[in-house]
């Protein structure tokens, strides 16, 4: 029997601690809440990494486990990919520069390389669909006056 507590956890929620919290394949997370796979992987938030991104403006999360397991985190501003051994000790790989006080800083070319490509091919598409629609509604705007 479940507590009274236990009820009160939405299905998302709870799916999202499982999915941090376990190993447990996303299939049987969502047999377990009674949600579809694609539903658990909507519901799935950050989890933070306690660091801040090389601009120090936010900080990095984890996006999935396996980026957490790689040590990867992702700045929620940018969308940049960061490892986290990296900003650790700069010195390790000598991709990172000290930057002004003291803060490792990323160039503008390994922020760019970093952005995922399907993330910015969708923003391009919104983007592009939002001046076009612009465009319509003003000749529909002109044309009436």
């Amino acid at each position: 029997m479940t507590s009274p507590t236990e009820k009160a956890v939405s299905p998302q929620r709870r799916a999202n601690e499982m999915y941090w919290s376990t190993d447990a394949p996303v299939r049987a997370i969502a047999e377990e809440v009674g949600m579809s796979r694609s539903a658990v992987y909507g519901a799935i938030e950050p989890l933070g990494t306690g660091v801040r991104s090389p601009e120090g403006d936010a900080d990095l999360v984890f996006t999935n486990r396996t980026n957490r397991e790689q040590g990867l985190g992702t700045c929620p501003i940018t969308g940049a990919e960061v490892s986290l051994e990296e900003l650790k000790d700069p010195g390790a790989s000598g991709e990172h520069a000290k930057g002004r006080k003291g803060k490792p800083s990323v160039s503008l070319q390994e922020r760019a390389a970093s952005i995922d490509p399907e993330r910015a091919a969708k923003v391009a598409g919104i983007v592009g669909a939002g001046l076009g629609i612009g465009a319509l509604a003003v000749k529909v705007i002109r044309d009436r006056s």
